[in-house]
């Protein structure tokens, strides 16, 4: 059974039990990859700015496009696209498939 959980330093992450994937921040994900959020480690009025905007935990994000010299990252989660500051990527982890 999958469920969020919310621990005392304000991280919202999903609980799968054993975990097959290996996990990512956002920012390291390449144009084009993809992959399931898994883990909001931020403050909770960012959490739910995210959240209002499609960012729920156990969605599939894919990275559009990546700016020159650390910009913003444009990423697609379901049909809506979304430019994010790279330090609110770093923020968000994601479950990656095993290769």
């Amino acid at each position: 059974m999958k469920r969020i959980l919310c621990d005392n330093k304000n991280r919202y992450h999903l609980d799968t039990g054993k975990n097959p994937y290996t996990m990512l921040n956002l920012a390291s994900l390449q144009p084009g990859e993809s992959g399931i959020i898994h883990a909001i480690h931020s403050e909770q009025a960012l959490y739910y700015r995210l959240a209002a905007m499609g960012f729920r935990i156990g969605k599939r994000i894919e990275v559009v496009r990546s700016a020159r010299f650390a910009g913003p990252l444009h990423v697609r989660v379901g049909s809506t696209d979304i430019v994010l500051r790279r330090n609110e990527a770093h923020q968000i982890e994601i479950a990656s498939e095993p290769a």
